[in-house]
């Protein structure tokens, strides 16, 4: 029983680990028929079969384990049949998300990872916030349909596919607005920012389509050259977020990108950290022109440059990107920071 035991905790450790590999990530079973590429079955992967460990679902389903807290909030008990357990991994570790974490340094970021991907589980959003992502999901698909159909030919990096960025922005936004962070900094890639513009920063729909209107032909005294492309552009704005009852403010800015575009991302960090050192009190500061904070800072041999920690956490950056960016050296040196 004993051994029993144990091998029922690596099989838990596994599912953590691999489990991922099995995430029903293809609704439309395109990769079905494929072996060589995921979503894999639990059965094809060796180390989440029970059989791996000596156990059976005919023959322990019934056996009650000691699994501790290890699947608490979902399993709250601490004893529970190995039918409840299996169910309750491939449920978690297998279902429409996949997350993998296991590979983080830290202990204590392992854990608090692991803890957000169970409590997720008894996660039900309201009819209302049903209703919203669903608005917002239309809306997103609606505009794409719109530009692919008007203008088919022009270069527009289409959202479609991954219409579902516009609802998990606002729910960012929303959560930054609970705790308290007061400014956002944010840079992403051409896919999909026409879509944010819109959507998001509710820039009026007129001045995004104007972009997609030829260019006039140069002139010698009106060049037209210096306008940057549509999908470049960014933009700054003040959102307001109902949090217990009260309108917060929010100010989000969007960085322009340029062809290169993960250079965007030290730009974007560079922006977070020269507000973060702005910010006094219960203001963002705008315009720093008129009053000259390094002077006011405390000298003791030096200015001090570095913001307070009550700052830090009022300004937030935030980076999207392809997971393929993710091989570009700018971006590794990007996530250096993050210690």
């Amino acid at each position: 029983m004993i051994r029993q035991q144990v091998q029922v905790a690596r099989l838990i450790q596994a599912f953590k680990a691999e489990g991922h590999l099995c995430a029903a990530v293809d609704p439309l079973g395109i990769c079905k028929n494929d072996p060589l590429r995921p979503p894999y079955h639990v059965e094809e992967v060796s180390s989440l079969r029970p059989e791996t460990y000596g156990l059976s679902l005919q023959q322990h389903g019934n056996t009650e384990f000691w699994i501790g807290s290890e699947l608490s909030p979902v399993l709250k008990e601490e004893n529970y049949p190995f039918s409840t357990i299996m169910e309750t991994l491939e449920k978690v570790y297998c279902g429409p998300i996949g997350t993998q974490f296991t590979h983080v340094v830290k202990p204590d970021c392992r854990a608090w990872l692991d803890k957000k991907v169970l409590n997720f589980q008894n996660h039900k959003p309201t009819e209302e916030e049903f209703n919203s992502m669903v608005h917002m999901i239309v809306k997103a698909t609606a505009f794409e349909e719109f530009c692919g159909k008007r203008f088919s030919g022009a270069k527009r990096f289409s959202l479609e596919g991954g219409e579902a960025l516009i609802p998990g922005i606002e729910a960012m936004l929303h959560r930054c607005s609970k705790h308290g962070v007061m400014a956002v900094e944010l840079g992403m890639a051409h896919r999909g920012r026409l879509n944010v513009l819109h959507n998001v920063f509710k820039v009026p729909i007129d001045a995004l389509l104007y972009r997609f209107q030829s260019y006039l032909p140069d002139n010698n005294e009106y060049p037209n050259n210096s306008d940057d492309v549509r999908y470049h552009l960014g933009t700054s704005t003040v959102r307001q977020f109902q949090v217990n009852g009260v309108n917060k403010k929010l100010r989000i800015s969007l960085a322009a990108n340029p062809s290169h575009l993960e250079a965007v991302n030290s730009v974007v960090l560079g922006k977070t950290r020269a507000r973060q050192f702005l910010m006094r009190g219960e203001h963002v500061v705008e315009d720093d022109t008129v009053t000259n904070h390094v002077l006011e800072t405390p000298l003791f041999g030096s200015v001090d440059y570095s913001p307070s920690d009550t700052a830090r956490k009022l300004s937030l950056a935030v980076l999207i990107h392809g997971d393929a960016s993710f091989f570009q050296g700018c971006v590794r040196e990007t996530l250096g920071f993050s210690g």
